[in-house]
């Protein structure tokens, strides 16, 4: 019988990538509100013109994939909770263990769904989307009750084990931003411990007239909501962070990280990492490289039933989508008018890996792996630039296989070599322990601060003492 053993999971190349890091699945295309910024709304959305759950067939075939990338995000264009059978479909998840997020504007959490909701164990995030505590400006932006999401938002807390599985969200804009300054508070007083606020995106017309760039009188509303949660004890998250604060602080550098200046320069393209990580699956199987694709309908990938999910996340189509997007030239219509990734050079014309051999030594007590890739990026690696092997599913989480002597428990080592230029090889190796039963953990190569490579994935195996 083994002792320990690795596998190889890499692609041959970056376009023909890795399981994917998560799935983003839409469980219905019906809302039980009118949301102004909200593609749904404006009829754009790729399901939104048969309204309606996600049939059977389409989601057993995302569980198929959720059971490989163990991360499914739960977040469309309708309204999870109005889909009769998405507890069912949750619970069916977390049957499987696989971690889970939601996204819900609240109006349907009664007390009996908050408390089924909190029972699903493998849920990990219930993320609730209220975009002011003003009614009036509640109802002119979602066209709802306040009172409601905020009813449903006090069931959840009142239910809930653990309020940091509880996140409250907000879409910065013109029209809401004065009146978020005052939600800290009322967060706290519900015991709400985080609070997000996100960049509008330019859905529809109504959603670019929203933008907070140009406004510099914004830029005090965004201290004074810091201010607040630092106050009230609550966790602020800003989901473009440079963007939010350029957009009324540095509009020029706005300009020149996300918007442009009117007419594609076809020098840079989006350093967008998504259609390597986390596809969007809508509520039909159509599979866009993700949720902005979808929002406008362009550049569907393939369609389950059609083929499976991973042939599509591995065929010619998604693999043309990713070769587009790395050149300035060639990037897709939809990515250029996206704002929410910056523009620049790519990162993975610069970094890339194939990987060459993995083996492991198990004579040992702690059996020893040896991982050797090539550079295939143009970027020579240097110490400085902290190339590493980490764990990879999920992503950073600690390592079951950890021994003392790792960088980290989510780091095993960096390369033994000096420096490791473009075409040259980068030798990996680190001990790992033995915890009891058998243990496998799957790593990838990651320049931290950076990015991770694709195409460098491997699964090590080790059996321990018996669990008694």
């Amino acid at each position: 019988m083994f002792n320990a053993r690795v596998k190889l999971l890499g692609g041959t190349d970056p376009f023909s990538p890795d399981v994917p890091m998560a799935v983003q699945v839409e469980f219905t295309s019906r809302c039980n509100l009118r949301c102004r910024m909200c593609p749904l709304t404006t009829k754009t959305s790729s399901s939104s013109g048969a309204p309606g759950p996600m049939v059977d067939a389409v989601f057993e075939e995302v569980l198929a994939m959720a059971r490989r990338c163990r991360w499914v995000i739960v977040a469309g264009y309708g309204e999870a909770l109005t889909n009769p059978q998405c507890l069912p479909m949750l619970r069916a998840l977390d049957a499987e263990g696989i971690d889970m997020s939601i996204a819900t504007n609240g109006l349907a959490l009664s007390p009996t769904v908050a408390r089924a909701l909190t029972e699903i164990r493998h849920l990990s995030m219930i993320n609730v989307s209220i975009d002011s505590p003003d009614p009036d400006i509640y109802r002119a932006v979602r066209r709802g009750n306040v009172h409601r999401a905020l009813a449903g938002l006090r069931n959840l807390l009142a239910a809930i084990d653990r309020p940091e599985r509880v996140m409250v969200s907000s879409i910065a804009m013109r029209e809401n931003l004065a009146s978020l300054v005052a939600f800290p508070e009322l967060l706290g007083e519900i015991g709400v411990r985080r609070y997000a606020v996100q960049a509008v995106v330019d859905y529809n017309d109504y959603a670019v007239g929203q933008r907070l760039l140009d406004h510099p009188e914004m830029a005090a509303h965004f201290d004074a909501i810091e201010a607040a949660c630092a106050e009230h004890g609550i966790q602020l998250d800003l989901s473009v962070p440079e963007r939010s604060r350029a957009d009324v602080a540095d509009p020029h550098r706005a300009r020149e990280r996300y918007y442009g200046f009117g007419r594609w320069d076809e020098r840079v393209t989006r350093q967008c990492l998504v259609p390597w990580e986390i596809p969007f699956v809508d509520k039909d199987g159509r599979v866009f490289a993700c949720c902005n694709a979808a929002s406008a309908d362009e550049r569907q990938l393939g369609r389950i039933g059609e083929q499976t999910f991973d042939e599509i996340w591995t065929g010619a189509e998604f693999a043309r989508f990713r070769h587009d997007i790395v050149d300035g030239r060639t990037t897709p219509g939809i990515c250029r008018r996206c704002t929410i990734a910056p523009l620049g050079a790519h990162l993975f014309n610069t970094w890339g890996a194939t990987l060459i051999a993995a083996r492991i030594n198990a004579a040992s007590r702690h059996p020893r792996v040896t991982v050797t890739l090539r550079n295939t990026g143009s970027r020579t690696w240097r110490p400085a630039d902290r190339v590493r092997v980490g764990l990879a599913r999920p992503r950073d989480a600690p390592s079951r296989l950890a021994r003392p002597d790792w960088l980290a428990a989510n780091r095993a080592t960096s390369f033994v070599e000096a420096e490791v230029p473009p075409g040259s090889v980068a030798t990996f190796v680190f001990r790992v322990a033995r915890p009891r039963g058998v243990t496998t953990d799957e790593f990838a190569v990651v320049a931290d601060g950076t990015c991770w490579l694709p195409g460098t994935h491997f699964a090590v195996t080790v059996r321990g003492r018996p669990v008694r």
